[in-house]
């Protein structure tokens, strides 16, 4: 998870749901982290779409990011952010109305997953 804002020390993530998917706020009190976090999104904005030849994303520095436990899902859909303060806001859009729900709840499961590490 070395491109993922998310994994930062210190880091805290909100999530909100959005008409075509989700926005990820994540902020942190460090102003080093802030600028991590908001260069970490600049670098998830411009990521493209996963390669599945690669291993799983666990967390373990594999994986293409489609599966794991990022809640930065490149899968189906767009990625794009906002610098806010603290930190940046994430919008993870599905490309396609029918997967807005899904997607949803994938990545609350896994920002759940992320309060517990």
């Amino acid at each position: 998870m070395r491109n993922c804002p998310n994994a930062l020390a210190g880091t805290t993530t909100n999530l909100t749901n959005t008409q075509d998917g989700v926005d990820l706020e994540i902020t942190a009190n460090d102003p080093a982290i802030q600028q991590q976090i908001v260069q970490l999104a600049m670098v998830q904005a411009h990521m493209g779409k996963p390669n599945k030849s690669e291993m799983e994303h666990t967390g373990m520095h594999g994986g293409p990011g489609d599966m794991g436990y990022c809640p930065i899902i490149h899968t189906a859909t767009m990625v794009t952010f906002d610098e806010v303060k603290g930190g940046a806001v994430i919008h993870v859009r599905a490309q396609k109305p029918e997967d807005v729900s899904n997607l949803q709840t994938n990545i609350a499961s896994r920002v759940a997953r992320l309060a517990t590490r």
